[in-house]
């Protein structure tokens, strides 16, 4: 009954009832990725918009970060500025990811129903 009401009121433009979505995932071929934005969590009282705390984090990784701003969930999503090459933004990624002082670092890559 709720998919056959699911249904009707979308207009018909449902994906199977009772399974999700298909969202296609972020993948280094895709233009986002070559944006230079990351979306990162850090832990504790790191504060991304303090410029002298973002200035040794980016001296660290051998870039430049600038915080764009606050996201959801205590999230940020930072600017690794001037880097337009997939491959390097998911290095950068990874070597966040090692990082004590994060919990969690992506690349903003936009996401798509399939």
């Amino acid at each position: 009954m709720w998919c056959g009401l699911a249904l009707l009121l979308s207009g018909g433009a449902l994906p199977a009832c009772g399974q999700p979505p298909a969202v296609s995932p972020p993948e280094q071929s895709r233009p986002g990725l070559a944006s230079g934005r990351v979306i990162v969590k850090f832990r504790g009282d790191f504060d991304p918009s303090n410029a002298q705390s973002l200035g040794k984090l980016s001296a660290t990784l051998g870039v430049t970060l600038r915080h764009l701003r606050p996201l959801a969930g205590g999230a940020q999503l930072l600017l690794i500025e001037g880097l337009t090459d997939s491959a390097h933004v998911a290095e950068i990624v990874a070597e966040l990811n090692r990082r004590a002082e994060v919990e969690y670092a992506e690349a903003d890559a936009p996401m798509r129903h399939q």
